[in-house]
């Protein structure tokens, strides 16, 4: 019994105690929901709040130290790039050829930012592939906001 227990041990993740350092690849949905209060020419969207979702993507390093196979401290450092598009409609009636004609106008906002993240945290292993972490982020732009509207 006791061989069988140490087999299957062995077996385990390689990173039971020790430590462990990678690189991700991060690309998903960015859901954003905020108020904007300031745009420069950019009247629509004035002090509104909206919920849109955008794509964000980077490139990042990790650094774990496994107290024990199951609970580990760690170390994140990621590049961000995020773009989120808001859109809103307008009825309006409009005259062509002398005729009212219902209409519509699209107000298109667009904005891109990049920033760094680095990030504390702990986590406690699941299984094999899963974790659940817990931790501190600050995040830094290191752009200033790219705004494209009309």
């Amino acid at each position: 019994m006791l061989a069988i227990l140490n087999i299957l041990y062995l077996l385990l993740p390689i990173s039971q105690t020790g430590s462990e350092a990678g690189v991700n690849i991060i690309a998903g949905p960015n859901l954003e929901y905020t108020k904007l209060e300031s745009v420069e020419n950019q009247t629509y969207f004035y002090d509104e709040e909206d919920f849109q979702m955008g794509f964000h993507y980077g490139l990042g390093g990790y650094y774990n130290y496994y107290i024990n196979r199951d609970y580990y401290i760690g170390l994140k450092a990621a590049y961000r790039h995020q773009n989120t598009t808001f859109l809103e409609y307008e009825p309006e009636v409009i005259n062509i050829d002398g005729q009212a004609v219902d209409g519509e106008f699209e107000h298109y906002f667009d904005y891109n930012l990049e920033s760094i993240n680095l990030s504390l945290g702990g986590g406690y292993r699941l299984s094999q592939r899963f974790a659940v972490e817990v931790g501190m982020l600050y995040t830094s732009p290191i752009t200033d906001y790219q705004i494209h509207s009309k």
